[in-house]
C-alpha cells in the first residue's frame, strides 16, 4: 500500500473516534500520537494511534517497508511511501 503515516493515521483516528463516541465514549478513549521518526532523518514526524479492543491497549501504525536512514534532502521520499500498517499491544 503506497501512503504516508499521517494521511493513515489520520483516517484510523476518525474511525476509531467515531466508534468511540457510538459506543457511549467509555473511559479509554483513542489517541493520536506525534513521535520523531526511528530513521533518519529524526526530525520527519511519525504519527500513530493507540486504543483499546477487546479488553487489550494496541498501537497501530503505518511504517515504510523500508526502513533505512536517508540524508536529509532526500526528506520527500517520507511523503509517500510503500509501507505496511504494524499493530503491537501497548
Amino acid at each position: 500500500m503506497r501512503s504516508n503515516c499521517l494521511l493513515w493515521s489520520a483516517h484510523r483516528y476518525a474511525g476509531l473516534v467515531l466508534a468511540w463516541l457510538r459506543a457511549g465514549r467509555p473511559d479509554q478513549r483513542p489517541v493520536w500520537r506525534l513521535l520523531p521518526s526511528r530513521s533518519r532523518p529524526w526530525w520527519s514526524m511519525h504519527w500513530q494511534v493507540e486504543f483499546t479492543e477487546g479488553g487489550r491497549r494496541w498501537i497501530e501504525e503505518f511504517v515504510p517497508i523500508d526502513r533505512r536512514d536517508i540524508p536529509w534532502w532526500l526528506i520527500w521520499t517520507r511523503l509517500l511511501f510503500v509501507g505496511r500498517v504494524e499493530r503491537k499491544e501497548s
